[in-house]
């Protein structure tokens, strides 16, 4: 259950982030089409700002749950404890980085893009 929980969450604000994309791109979509004397409404200019194009390269780290860990995972944070999670956040932040194509900004076009050792690249 916490699993899904916290899982559930990150994914949420991610698909957050995918459609506030959509949104400024369709926002600038709807710019290019304004006369220009529209275009210079100050309403219209604070538009236009919310509408300049973004580029994100998400990096989830979400903890991958040992088989021997029970349901006080979310609330354990004995030194062994902390330091295996923390150990376990920075070899998937290595693995991360171990290709440096994802550090590359995406396109406008997609403008979001999720990387996730755990899961395959989207």
């Amino acid at each position: 259950q916490k699993d899904i929980q916290y899982s559930s969450r990150t994914r949420a604000i991610t698909t957050y982030m995918m459609q506030m994309q959509k949104m400024r791109q369709a926002l600038q979509r709807v710019m290019e089409k304004l006369p220009e004397e529209a275009k210079q409404d100050p309403e219209i200019k604070a538009i236009a700002d919310l509408a300049c194009p973004h580029a994100y390269n998400i990096v989830h780290l979400i903890y991958q749950t040992k088989a021997y860990e029970g349901h006080s995972k979310d609330y354990e944070f004995g030194l062994d404890a902390m330091r295996e999670h923390w150990q376990s956040g920075l070899d998937d932040i290595r693995r991360t980085l171990a290709d440096p194509r994802r550090l590359d900004r995406p396109s406008p076009e997609i403008g979001v893009v999720t990387h996730d050792v755990h899961r395959l690249d989207r």
